[in-house]
């Protein structure tokens, strides 16, 4: 990635709640795994959650607007969009009801030139950053809870610098783009198309992977990363603070755990196996269609 070797970490953490402490979170899950020069990229919503920037869906009163125009929208693969009532209700809050409807005129004359996105440039980055009343969604609480878009992304991440020394950005990422919100003094010589660059990917994903801390290091010519060392590194820190257990006693009685799998080009597992204590899977070639 621009002219670098990049490997990024996704470090998986508990379903984080209303009213954390995303200073402590970090702490607990990235500093264990930190090395100097990485970057360090957060998930909006953890931001909002710790923030308690939420909205409940109880809480929004729809109006005449947003039923109508929500007819007029289209679910994409990066989410439900203007398609869910009491999102474009909220975005008719913050925005108010000419700026909405000028910005849906303006969306659907610009697609008929080929120029999207222009509803949500209209819109802002608040209203664009309206996050869940999603119905499918694999957490329960977010069918009926958004999350907004942080408050004082910069000074969040000043913050976790300055409590953890470890450079962090707060983005809006999802399948299609990727958004800084804010980021450190240490990164304020990298442009945000650069940061962004890192994870266009979105290696944090959109599912239920609670992989919302990534952490992004150049390895330069270094040998990449042994994955059998660090997924056990990860494993350990989702142990509970107060487990009164050694290492490898809270493996070996974890009975629920998420595992990534590679396929080839060929779209062929990769030839490996697992051991469970003295049980030996192993991964069978298999036709994904």
């Amino acid at each position: 990635c621009n002219g670098r070797r990049l490997e990024r970490y996704a470090i998986q953490t508990h379903f984080i709640e209303e009213g954390e402490s995303y200073v402590e979170l970090i702490r607990h899950y990235v500093l264990p795994l930190y090395k100097k020069g990485d970057i360090l990229s957060i998930s909006e919503k953890v931001i909002s959650m710790c923030q308690e920037n939420t909205v409940y869906m109880e809480d929004v009163k729809v109006g005449w607007l947003a039923k109508i125009l929500s007819k007029f929208g289209k679910k994409t693969k990066s989410g439900i969009g203007v398609t869910e009532v009491h999102k474009l209700q909220l975005m008719i809050d913050m925005n108010g009801q000419f700026k909405v409807i000028f910005a849906a005129i303006a969306g659907v004359l610009g697609k008929l030139i080929g120029k999207r996105g222009l509803f949500y440039s209209i819109v802002g980055v608040e209203s664009a950053g309206i996050d869940g009343f999603y119905e499918h969604s694999a957490f329960n609480e977010y069918h009926t809870m958004a999350t907004l878009t942080p408050k004082h992304p910069h000074q969040v991440c000043k913050r976790i610098e300055d409590k953890t020394g470890i450079p962090a950005m707060v983005v809006d990422a999802n399948d299609i783009d990727v958004v800084i919100l804010g980021k450190s003094p240490l990164l304020k010589n990298i442009a945000d198309k650069h940061l962004a660059d890192y994870i266009k990917d979105n290696p944090a994903g959109q599912d239920d992977e609670c992989t919302p801390f990534i952490l992004i290091r150049d390895i330069g010519d270094e040998e990449a990363e042994d994955f059998e060392e660090w997924y056990y590194s990860v494993y350990l820190l989702d142990k509970c603070y107060n487990r009164n257990m050694d290492d490898q006693e809270y493996l070996d009685r974890q009975d629920e755990y998420n595992m990534t799998f590679f396929l080839d080009e060929n779209n062929q597992w990769v030839n490996s196996f697992i051991y469970i204590n003295s049980w030996k899977v192993v991964l069978h070639n298999a036709d994904l269609s």
